[in-house]
């Protein structure tokens, strides 16, 4: 007599994939947030390096902000990223995992026919020029002066760098894409920014939401010195194609991280060049 063998029925099979498959729905998203939380928590580590390497050349360097950039003749574009690598000895700190390689800054620059002096590549954070300024004269007609640490009022309120993207887009001439309104806060992590701080420490913000720096002068462009277009009025964008495609201008930015609270710095202020 044959020994009769068990095994699974088409519907029992059936019922198992089901199961499977629903619990994968369930996980895989809570797995991937995991991952992108991983990665805001190790770009957030990065940024508190560049604020401590930042206040480490003030320190060396009477106590004022570097430059964002300014022009080295005849072509030569040194950024604030140039004299910090020194500090950190890592460029790898300069990029965000969520964003990765990062803004092409060689290319970017190439584009305009200028060079840079080959410390770094990529960066995935951008300066407030409010705080860092920059003298590109024989590019452009203004300048902003440099900020010594003396001229913020509110350290742990205001910006230094932040998660951001640099638009290809001209509008005009190609030295407009090096002005604020082109240097964008890209909401990478969960519809948030990554900052750090003059004082040192970094958080993440909600796009949108209630980080403004307080109010800003009588006059001002704008209301408050940290700003957010999308707030109620358009979707966040969070890729540089979108960042791209938005309409951002001097007088009305898709975004604004660029001021010093409680001063007349409500984002880049030029000052004729010589």
């Amino acid at each position: 007599m044959k020994k009769k063998l068990n095994g699974f029925t088409l519907i029992e099979l059936l019922v198992v994939i089901a199961i499977i498959a629903i619990l994968a729905a369930i996980l895989f998203p809570v797995f991937a947030q995991a991952r992108e939380k991983a990665r805001q928590t190790s770009c957030l580590s990065n940024l508190r390096q560049i604020a401590t390497s930042t206040l480490m050349y003030t320190q060396d360097y009477d106590e004022t902000f570097a430059m964002s950039a300014y022009l080295q003749r005849p072509n030569i574009i040194q950024s604030v990223y140039d004299v910090s690598q020194p500090y950190l000895k890592n460029n790898q700190v300069f990029v965000c995992p969520s964003y990765t390689p990062g803004i092409d800054w060689t290319t970017r620059l190439a584009a305009m026919r200028l060079a840079t002096p080959n410390t770094f590549r990529y960066v995935a954070f951008v300066p407030n020029f409010g705080v860092f300024g920059d003298n590109l004269c024989g590019l452009k007609t203004g300048y902003t002066p440099v900020t010594p640490q003396a001229g913020i009022p509110r350290s742990s309120e205001t910006v230094l760098f932040f998660d951001g993207y640099w638009r290809k887009r001209n509008q005009g001439s190609p030295t407009q894409a090096l002005d604020f309104f082109n240097i964008l806060a890209m909401a990478r992590h969960s519809e948030g920014v990554n900052v750090n701080f003059a004082d040192g420490h970094a958080k993440f913000v909600k796009a949108g939401g209630s980080f403004t720096g307080g109010n800003t002068p009588a006059g001002s462009r704008a209301p408050t010195y940290y700003s957010w277009r999308s707030s109620g009025i358009e979707p966040i964008r969070i890729s540089g194609e979108a960042l791209e495609a938005t309409n951002s201008t001097a007088a009305d930015p898709y975004n604004d991280f660029h001021g010093i609270p409680d001063t007349n710095i409500t984002d880049s202020e030029d000052v004729a060049c010589p």
